[in-house]
């Protein structure tokens, strides 16, 4: 049988790669919105996040007007695009404060292509982003001096352009038009060219098709793929019956039962809230679906684990291969009984040999793939100690600067009594503070998160040291051999423990 077919492969992905950035690149959509508010782009600037919480950051202490008015564009459709003040409106509508708009009608549509449409809209929203840090009063990195400079160029480039469209719009009417008509030649090249290496491609495969004849059936599946397959379906029915059990468990929980037995226990009471009053004219059908779907799902959870323990039992029982039956004919002529010379007819003996392990599934390497999802485990749990550790370190640092703001206190102390006639100064705990020897009120404890992030911290090591012992176990049974003994090898030896490959 050929090889798998690869033939006029890299023509058709070249095609479809250069037919879709064609398509892209196609001026198809208007430009502008319905809504004047909304931004459809804005001058490019360098480092445009940083640069837009500077220009936020100026704005709220003053020393850049916030006062100043968009000009916008509307064209025949009714849609607007923005031609100026584009970055102080964005600034404003991250501040909620409102702005002043003006508007000039122009006689032609502006068209753009989906990857301008795309571009247009990350732009603002990584400006829109920018804004919000410094309202917030997130720390944002400052502008570099090299981009600081260039934007100074770009920004006095944009404030000249923007006053020539805004004093004269009807002067980019024909630069549109031509602009449109290149975008369509370069558009319909790469489609064109994009189209001919697809063509290419698929005659080279009908080609190789003709010499090779391909069989469109599946790929059969070895015992030992089948093993494995029943393994992940019997865990893939497990984790679907958890979901269904537990969406049967939350519809009851949500239920009106279910909310007034939680808000009996005085711990949940403030948690949960009340049940809806029941009213006269309320959907009936809604009240019968409901515990239908609840029904199913509980239905669905408790056939999924049905199914995942008969799969898992299949899957953990070895399947022995039938005996094959051979018969011993040597091709010798057998003797004569008596002095006629009658031939002697012996009865034909039987004997079952046990059929040596091979694969069933042609070309698949059983031993090889069970190989290489070992090292893919290993690998895995690597990486996600990995993470992990660098998760709770971070954590763990951000614990460290938390317990330095922290105000550390003298600890109020009171007379106790420890034994028969004797007393001590000892920390008074009914105030509200850690015992030790100096004292940490709980409420700056709760108000600094550190115990949030120590907790993180923790379960980051956690997993970290579980992922690394995971790996550890992994590599350890790799080596050792036991159950990772080859197939061909555990076939071999028979239940006396003869080892018949030899």
């Amino acid at each position: 049988m050929p090889e798998k077919q690869e033939k006029g492969t890299g023509n058709l992905a070249l095609g479809g790669g250069l037919t879709a950035y064609g398509a892209s690149q196609a001026p198809v959509l208007r430009h502008g919105s319905k809504d004047m508010s909304r931004m459809q782009g804005a001058s490019p600037k360098k480092q445009p996040g940083r640069y837009q919480a500077e220009l936020h950051q100026a704005m709220k202490e003053g020393k850049v007007p916030t006062e100043s008015s968009v000009h916008v564009l509307r064209t025949p459709s009714g849609r607007h695009i923005n031609a100026g003040g584009t970055h102080r409106q964005i600034a404003r509508e991250a501040m909620n404060k409102p702005s002043e708009y003006k508007v000039k009608d122009i006689s032609h549509e502006i068209h753009v292509s989906p990857a301008q449409k795309l571009k247009g809209k990350l732009q603002v929203a990584g400006l829109t982003r920018g804004s919000k840090r410094a309202e917030a009063g997130k720390p944002v990195k400052p502008v570099g001096p090299e981009a600081r400079s260039a934007n100074r160029i770009l920004a006095h480039a944009a404030d000249v352009n923007d006053a020539r469209a805004w004093e004269n719009p009807s002067m980019f009417k024909e630069g549109a038009k031509v602009m449109r008509h290149k975008g369509w030649v370069g558009a319909g090249t790469l489609m064109g060219v994009g189209a001919l290496s697809g063509a290419a491609g698929l005659a080279e495969r009908h080609e190789w098709k003709k010499k090779n004849q391909v069989s469109k059936g599946k790929r059969i599946m070895s015992d030992a793929e089948i093993k494995r397959r029943k393994k992940i379906g019997s865990h893939l029915s497990q984790a679907g019956g958890a979901v269904g059990l537990t969406a049967l468990g939350g519809t009851l929980l949500a239920s009106r039962g279910g909310r007034n037995a939680m808000r009996a226990i005085p711990k949940l009471r403030p948690h949960v809230a009340a049940p809806k009053t029941l009213k006269a004219d309320r959907d009936k059908i809604q009240g019968v679906v409901n515990p239908l779907l609840a029904t199913g799902a509980g239905l669905g959870g408790v056939g999924a684990f049905n199914f995942a323990s008969y799969t898992g039992a299949e899957a953990r029982k070895r399947t022995m291969t039938p005996a094959v039956k051979k018969s011993l004919d040597s091709g010798l002529e057998m003797g004569y009984f008596g002095e006629e010379g009658h031939p002697l007819k012996l009865p034909e003996i039987e004997v079952a040999f046990e059929k040596a392990w091979e694969p069933s599934a042609g070309k698949f390497d059983s031993e090889k793939s069970r190989g290489k999802r070992a090292k893919g485990y290993e690998a895995g749990a690597y990486g996600v100690a990995g993470g992990a550790g660098a998760y709770s370190g971070h954590q763990a640092i951000k614990t460290g600067k938390k317990l330095t703001e922290l105000p550390v206190k003298m600890a109020p102390l009171s007379e106790k009594k420890v034994g028969r006639g004797k007393k001590r100064m000892g920390v008074d705990v009914n105030r509200g503070h850690i015992v030790s020897e100096k004292a940490i009120p709980l409420s700056r404890v709760k108000e600094t998160k550190v115990l949030r992030h120590g907790g993180k911290a923790a379960a980051g090591a956690a997993i970290a040291g579980g992922a690394l012992y995971g790996a550890h176990k992994i590599k350890e049974k790799s080596q050792s051999g036991g159950s990772w003994t080859p197939y061909a090898k555990r076939d071999a030896v028979s239940a006396f423990g003869i080892d018949h490959s030899h």
